[in-house]
């Protein structure tokens, strides 16, 4: 069963994803999970680095430059690493 999680994550590195993974997605944006504020997730997830796999970093972002930014985004369960399911960044949330 999948549930969407909201998380406020620090985007900590943004690269090309070494094995093109995906076609269409071929950056890794390296994200850290700060907070849990919807969904359920284990209270280990906090300050783990997750590798989210995105098309356009500046897109998905809506910012050029988004590394050491922090981001509410939404996610669908189950949160895999690398995460390949649907990303929904809701806002900034100012820099970490």
């Amino acid at each position: 069963m999948t549930r969407e999680v909201q998380v406020r994550a620090t985007v900590v590195e943004i690269g090309v994803d070494p094995m093109l993974q995906d076609r269409m997605r071929r950056y890794l944006a390296r994200v850290r999970i700060d907070e849990i504020l919807e969904g359920a997730l284990p209270a280990s997830a906090l300050g783990t680095v997750v590798n989210l796999l995105v098309h356009s970093p500046s897109t998905t972002f809506r910012d050029p430059d988004p590394v050491g930014s922090a981001f509410l985004i939404s996610l669908t369960t189950p949160v895999t690493d690398p995460y390949t399911g649907p990303i929904e960044v809701l806002g900034s949330s100012g820099v970490s």
